[in-house]
Order: structure tokens, then sequence, then C-alpha cells
């Protein structure tokens, strides 16, 4: 039997099981026992100013203990070194760096990423764009600090909505931090074992940071003797000179990166979580809000773009404010312990062995009544407009004191000043929310509580007006994240045995999240992979109690931009819902709303069935019949919404109903084609037929751009108005490849027939005669063609992680200047921004024998007339700083495709509709489909629970 030590579990229940509420267990003790508690074998809890004043001393002989800063910290780097004389020689090389008249001259730099980051909100003001100031905070000191270390920052104030995975990695970091420091061999392994195993065995983000950093270290010790080496690190450039100072050794690589880990950690979540809880200090006190923006009025007459730093801090009363944010913030609250030296010592009238372990937090310190008065936890900044402010500075834990204090202490200083002066003179800033929550993770985990449905707020006094802090909902309010406990203990008992629950920073989590598209993501806090379908519904029901939104999702393929109004949002994972099995009439098959297109594509073809489904293999099946649903069979079975003959659905309260044209028959005709808006589909039953032949032919051809005009003049005369030959389908699209030229887009064109290479030779060759710069063609069975044809699951047009914003319009014929119009735009604008060359013009151009034959008001599918789906799709890596760009840009190309057919109407196909499309366009302009959808949108989700993908508005 293995024994764990009492101390072991008294820590694991406080600080994980408790998550980080050790500290202030230990201070309910204090008020009951006293200044000194035992909180161990050999470790006692001082919580008294004058120890803290004996211990941090010039030459105390207190050294630091050295298992709880393994555990914590790594061993190379300043904070992590226990010996003194090593850490003395760390900091003579670092200290040049960081004094007040360095951090002076640096003062300027950080004035302009402040107003980056002004930028930036009023960029989300014009836009009506939710702020998270927490990750703003955070990304404004990442930046700082990395440009610091490595000589360019990591631009993470211009990652989308402030949201990087190098601050989850740090927040996941200190979040993991007491398990590190109770088990701290757990720490000692995952920084010793080789990278394979410790990945493995620790998924945590901070290594991955990790490899990151060390990339960058490589890389700038690769370059930095080179002349034409730009970028300079003063950081390391000091670590790396041998002369910094007597006794330095230089670091090698793996020293360097674990330094360049703890300055960024030290210097990221430290002044954030000042400044957030600044913020919400400054703004939940009004008195002291009016008082701190009249002396910035006074003092900057001219507004914020004149604060300097040699001004500002000798504002008396931001001064007092600032103190007194750093003495209530205690970025580093809890425990730092010593070790009583070989002599001992005697404190307070207490004698302490030698060996005998001491703790003291600076959260209890900062609020000791004997230095702070009976209303020490109250913030107050008059406390400090006193004459001598310095008696009490000396009191001061929140950068520590002596040889260990905080070696950016005048940088966060400097930080503090520009930033809250800045702040507080640009904007206006409000909360309606009075109640702050925070936990002790080493470094502050901050949560703001919320008491009712007001959200902490900030609002410009300029014309524009920044929405929300901690984001909103459409309703006008947002939910909070919802407590991982309460989730579990509240959800998970009532879900079956096979249901999951995913949490952030797991691989779960993040693979059932990833998107096709990465722009106006959905936010999702928690992760319910359901193994039943009742356990869809039971999740529905919970989330309703709860005041929580949910989002269904199958493979991420919706690109809406009204998704990113899911905020804090459960997120239903459907995906292990995915069985399709064939009735035993051999007409039909039962198939589970997780299932893709390649899924029921090889279930069938096994069978000798085919059915209706989507071309490009990784889509959803249900996702694309909700909103129709085109594909290659089309021309032989109508679209999927056409085929869908029942479906289970669970309701907006939770209710599970079978719909079709027997059962809720109403219901069942909004489902096919407006179907994102009604309920989440758990099951459905699909008509299934003989496959009519089991090899498809297909040829690729790709042309340079003189050849446009010809092409589309033979696709107008084979498409003849849209009464092709049910057998064929074509698809073009205008796109980059660089190895047939470098200097104009090229076309490819795609030609499939259902049947054999002889019967479609009368098609094929007028496209061969165009004599293309290359071609393809094959014949293979219908489940390979996906792949064959580049749109297979493993093909870049089902790749995650990219932007993809997309603008489409029906068509009814080609107009072929048009054509060579929307080409010349695609070559300007690709060609001026570079980064966008991965977007397409894409025309696709289906048989429609099948759809037409089908009563347009049957469904609820608009566009039945349309012959050609012609769409932009703006395809870029995720920066914000081009969103505005393309956005203009495929507006502008979806118009000018629009242009080309006179006098009709706009149609938008609603599984590739943007977001910002009119109810007609998308859901058809005759009155009575709109006002039927209406009656149907309030009948069955009067509350808008499912208003986060297209929603018909009433």
């Amino acid at each position: 039997m293995v024994e764990i030590d009492c101390e072991i579990r008294y820590e694991w229940f406080w600080n994980i099981h408790k998550p980080g509420q050790l500290l202030f267990e230990i201070g309910r003790l204090h008020e009951q026992n006293g200044p000194v508690i035992r909180i161990g074998v050999n470790e006692l809890h001082i919580n008294s100013p004058s120890y803290f004043q004996e211990v941090t001393k010039v030459n105390s002989r207190f050294y630091k203990e050295p298992t709880f800063y393994r555990g914590i910290s790594f061993p190379s780097a300043s904070i992590g070194l226990v010996d003194p004389n090593a850490h003395r020689i760390r900091r003579q090389v670092l200290n040049p760096l960081f004094t007040a008249s360095r951090v002076q001259t640096i003062a300027p730099r950080l004035q302009s990423k402040i107003q980056h980051l002004c930028d930036k909100f009023d960029e989300a003001a014009s836009n009506d764009a939710p702020v998270n100031l927490y990750a703003a905070f955070k990304s404004l000191t990442m930046d700082i600090i990395s440009e610091m270390i490595f000589g360019e920052s990591f631009h993470v104030m211009d990652s989308a909505a402030f949201q990087h995975p190098h601050l989850d990695a740090l927040h996941d970091a200190v979040k993991k931090a007491w398990i590190f420091r109770t088990f701290p061999k757990l720490g000692w392994l995952s920084l010793n074992l080789p990278d394979a195993v410790s990945s493995t065995l620790f998924p945590v983000p901070i290594i991955e940071f990790g490899k990151v950093c060390r990339k960058r270290i490589d890389a700038y010790l690769e370059h930095r003797s080179k002349p034409d080496q730009k970028i300079r690190s003063e950081i390391l450039e000091q670590l790396l000179d041998p002369n910094a100072a007597r006794g330095h050794k230089v670091p090698n690589a793996y020293d360097l990166n674990e330094e360049a880990l703890t300055l960024l950690t030290a210097g990221n979540d430290t002044t954030a979580n000042a400044m957030i809880i600044g913020a919400y200090l400054i703004c939940t006190h009004p008195t002291v809000l009016a008082r701190l923006v009249n002396e910035l009025q006074t003092a900057f007459p001219e507004g914020s773009d004149s604060i300097t730093f040699d001004k500002v801090k000798h504002l008396p009363y931001l001064t007092a404010v600032l103190r007194e944010v750093l003495r209530c913030s205690n970025p580093l609250p809890g425990r730092l312990p010593r070790v009583v030296p070989p002599e001992g010592a005697s404190i307070d009238g207490i004698d302490l062995a030698p060996g005998v372990i001491v703790h003291t937090s600076a959260y209890l310190l900062n609020r000791h009544p004997s230095v702070w008065g009976p209303d020490s936890g109250e913030f107050d900044p008059d406390r400090w407009l006193i004459e001598q402010p310095q008696a009490l500075d000396k009191y001061m834990t929140s950068f520590y004191k002596g040889a260990r204090q905080c070696l950016g202490m005048n940088l966060a200083w400097c930080e503090l000043y520009l930033l809250m002066a800045t702040m507080f003179l640009r904007y206006d800033v409000e909360t309606k929310d009075k109640d702050m929550a925070w936990t002790d993770h080493l470094l502050m985990l901050i949560t703001i509580k919320q008491k009712s449905q007001q959200n902490f707020r900030v609002s410009f006094g300029q014309a524009a007006a920044l929405p929300y802090v901690f984001e909103r909902a459409v309703n006008d309010t947002t939910a909070l994240a919802p407590s991982q406990s309460d989730v579990h203990s509240q959800l998970g008992p009532q879900l079956s045995p096979g249901a999951s629950i995913y949490f952030p920073n797991s691989a779960q989590f993040a693979n059932a999240t990833s998107r096709w598209s990465s722009y106006a993501e959905p936010q999702i806090a928690v992760v319910v992979e359901p193994a039943t379908a009742k356990d869809v519904a039971t999740t529905v029901s919970y989330a309703n109690k709860h005041g929580i939104p949910f989002l269904a999702v199958n493979k991420g393929h919706g690109s809406t931009s009204t998704l990113g109004a899911v905020k804090n949002g459960i997120e239903i994972h459907i995906r292990a819902l995915n069985q399709v099995d064939i009735n035993p009439n051999g007409m039909s098959a039962s198939v589970g709303g997780g299932s893709y297109n390649q899924e029921i594509i090889d279930a069938t073809w096994s069978k000798g069935k085919a059915s209706a489904s989507g071309s490009c293999a990784c889509v959803g099946v249900m996702g694309a019949a909700l909103g129709g649903g085109l594909g290659r069979y089309q021309g032989y079975y109508g679209l999927l919404a056409d085929n869908i003959i029942d479906a289970d659905l669970v309701l907006a309260s939770g209710e599970t109903i079978t719909v079709s044209d027997k059962s809720h028959s109403d219901l069942f005709w909004g489902l096919r084609g407006a179907g994102h808006n009604f309920g989440i589909v758990t099951r459905f039953t699909i008509k299934v037929y003989d496959y009519p032949v089991r090899d498809w032919y297909f040829a690729q051809f790709v042309y340079t751009h003189d050849k446009l005009e010809a092409l589309v003049t033979q696709v107008n005369k084979m498409m003849n108005n849209g009464t092709q030959r049910k057998e064929l389908m074509n698809y073009f699209i205008y796109a980059w490849n660089p190895a047939i030229s470098a200097t104009e887009p090229i076309i490819v064109f795609t030609i499939y027939y259902i049947g054999t290479k002889e019967e479609a030779a009368p098609y094929t060759k007028p496209y061969f005669d165009l004599s293309p710069a290359f071609h393809n063609d094959s014949t293979v069975p219908y489940p390979a063609l996906a792949s064959a044809t580049g749109l297979g699951d493993e093909d870049f047009s089902c790749a995650h992680g990219y932007n993809r914003l997309q603008y489409p319009v029906g068509l009814l014929t080609y107009n072929v200047s048009n054509t060579r119009a929307v080409y010349d735009l695609y070559k300007q604008q690709t060609t001026a921004v570079p980064a966008l060359n991965l977007s397409t013009v894409v025309f696709e151009g289906y048989s429609l024998e099948g759809v037409k034959a089908v009563d347009p008001a049957s469904t609820a599918y608009p566009h039945r007339e349309d012959n050609i789906l012609a769409s932009i799709l703006a395809v870029y890596a995720p920066d914000p700083s081009l969103d505005n760009t393309a956005i203009s840009w495929a507006r502008q190309v979806r118009d000018l495709m629009h242009k080309g057919q006179p006098g009709r109407q706009l149609n938008a196909y609603v599984n590739y509709a943007f977001g910002d499309e009119t109810q007609e366009e998308v859901y058809g302009y005759e009155p009575w489909r709109l006002d039927r959808l209406r009656g149907l949108k309030r009948k069955y989700d009067p509350q808008g629970k499912f208003n986060f993908y297209e929603p018909i508005k009433v």
C-alpha cells in the first residue's frame, strides 16, 4: 500500500480539489490562532509584517526552500535559483535592463504598444464587436515582454479577439502550478524527460510553448552574428555577454529558454492581473473614478495622445490609486517559503529552529490590520495621500522585498501608469457588476461573479462605444463560463455512461471545437459529447436551466459569421451519433445526426446503394440538408433535403419529437431549407437507391486566363440554361498555382460524368480541344471520387485553422464578360494582398433535373430556379488586420457576379451565407414563405435558443 503524506493530502484538498483555496483557509486559521500556525511537520506560516521585514532585509540569510521552487519554476532561471550567490550574479546581469532610468528610455515604445491596443479597441467598437479586456491586457503585456526578450514580439494583440495559444499556455501553466508544487517530481519529470515522452505523459500547453520559445532562441543564436541580422534582443545579448557580471557563466540554449519562459510568465501575468483588477476596482468606485478622470483631464487637456511617462508618474492621485491597486491585486498572493538559516532566528518573541520552513503570503500581509487599519479589506487610495507614503511602502509585499524583489518592478510601474492613464482618459469606463473573486494559483486567477444580468462593461466617451469587457450574447447579456465543477457534478450524472465532457486546454476539447473557418468562431466554454439522443436533450435542458447558450456541432464546417454570437456556450458535439444502417426494405437508411458525407457514401455504396449527399467529403450530412444540400446525385434524386423521410429533433425546450410529412408536418417543411433555426437532429431517415453505375468518370483541366471566354461559352452551351443531362455536372475555380504561372491566376475546370469515359467523350472533347496547360482524368468508384478531385477529408478544401469568408450568389447562366471582370478583380486583389492568394472564386454547375422536379413550395428551400451556384471564398491565415480587407473584397466580388444577371434579385444559399445578407436573400422573397418561417420560429423557438446560424428574425 502506498501512503500519501498528510501534508500532501491537506494541500491537495485545498489547492487542487478546492482550486487555489489554501491561502484563504490559512487566513481563516490565523484569525483563530494568531500570527504563527503550523501547516506541515516542519513548516510554519507566519502572518507578521515585522517577520517579513526580517526575512527580506539586506543580506538576510533566510534562503529559498528548494523543493517548493523546483515544483513551480525552472532550476536555471533567476526565480528558480536557490543558491543566493548564483542568484546575485544573475541579477547583476539582468538588472541594467530594468532600472528606472532604462525603463524611462523605453517608455515611448510601451506607449506605442498601448496605442496599438487602443486602436484595436476602436476597431472593435466600429464593428460592434465584443472585447475581452482581460485577454486584451494579457496580450499587451505579452507583446511588451516578448519583444524585450526576443527582439520581436509575438504580436498577440493582432490575434482575433485577443485569443492566442501562447496566452492559453501560460494560463494553463498557472492553473497547474499547485499540482507541480504538491507533487514536485511531476514538474521535474515534465521538464527532464525526452520531448516525445513528456508530451505524452504531460500534455500541457506550456511544454509546446517552451518549444516555440526554444525555436526562437535557436534562430536568434544562429543569426545573431550575421551582418544582415536586424532583430536584436537586449536581454539575450546581456545573458550571452561573458563580461556582464563577475562570475557570470553564459547559459546554453536550454538555460536561455528556461530564463525566457520565466521572464515571459513574470512579465505577462503579474502586470496584466494588476491591470484588470485595477480597472475593475476603479470603475466600481465612482468617487475614485471621477477624481482620477478629473486629474487626468487637468494634466492632459489635449487628450490621451499627449500622455508621457515622465509627466504621468508625477500625478499624485493616479500614483495613490496605483499603489492601492497593487496592494489589493497581489499578482503573487500565495506562499513563498524560506528556510531558517543554520544559526536559527527569533522573531516576535518566537524562536525558530534551523531548517524550519517558514511561509508568508502577500495577500494576507497586504491586508494586515496592524499596518493597513481596520478597513484593510477596502479599496481606498486616500490611505496613500499622506505626507510620507514611503512609510507604508515598506510594508507592501506585491513586488516582494530585498535581494529577491521583482526584477521587472520599474517596468510594471511604467506599464500601469501609461495604460491606466490612457484608458481612463480616453474612454468612459463603467461597470454594473459588483463582485469579483479570485483564486491563488501562485499567479492570480480572476473571475467576475455575475450577480445579475448586467455584466462588467466598458463604454467610450467618444463617438464609438466598446461593447462589453467580458463579452455579450445576442440578447445583450453574456453568460459567464459555466463552472467545470458545476458541470461535472450537475450535468455529468444525468448523462449516459458513454457520454463525455471536455474543458479547455484538453486535446479532446481542441479537436471538438476546431473549425473549418476560424473567423467569428463560437466561443465555447465546455464540450459535451453525447452518446445517445437522450444526452442531447438532457444537455439542452441543463443549458436552459442555467442560462447557458448551446450549439450543436458535427464537423465544424459552418462558416457564417453569426456563429460568433455564441459566448461561453456549451458545444453539443454530436459526432458520436454517426451510425448508418440500411433499413430492411432497402429503400431507406437510418442515419445518425453526427454522420458526414464520406461516411454515408461508404455505408450505402458497400450495400450497392446510393443516396443524395454533399460533394465535399468532410461536411456533415444533416448540416448540409438543413439548408438544402447540393450534391453530385441531385440530377437523379434532388437535394439532400428532398430525400429526408423523417427526423428525430430536440427542440429548444429540450423536448424530443419526430417530424415528417405526417407528424409536425409544418416543422418538417421548415426543417428542410431553414432547419438550423428549429432544433438538433439526432437521427433521420433518408431515401436510398440502387446506384446507377459503380464507377464515375471525371476529367480535370487547368487553363491559362486567355482561355476563359472560350471555356465559359462552352460551359453555357453544355448546361443549356439548367437542362444539362442528369449524368453531367461541373465546376470551375479561379486560383493561384505558381508552378503553372507566377503572374496570373489559373482556371481549374472539373467535369463529372455518371458513366464511362467513352460515354462522357462527347461532352469532354470540347474541353480537351481548348488545349489545357494540364489535364487529368480517371474512372474511379464513387466513394473515391471526392479524394480524387481534391475534395477529400485530407485535402486543403477540408483543412481547419484558416479564416474562410464565403459570399454566395445564385445565377441562371454565365455572363461571359462578367466572368472576365470577376477574374480581373480576383487577380487585382490577390496580387495586391498576397496573404489572400489562397482564396478562390467557385462556380458550381450541378445537374438540376431532380431538383426542379420538386414543387418549390414543398420545402423551405427557396432557390430552385438557380442554375449555378457562384461564390467567393476568401481564405487566409487568421490575421485580424486582414479581416476588413477580406470582407470588403469578398462583398465586391459577390456584388460584381450578381451584376452579371441584370434584373435578378440576389439569392444567397444559406449554407454558404456570410451572415450580413437580408432575410429575403437567404430565405426567399415570397412573402408567404417568410411569414410561414417566422410563424414556425415563434411557435418552436420563441426564446431564440437556435439564433446562432442565420437566424430568422421575428
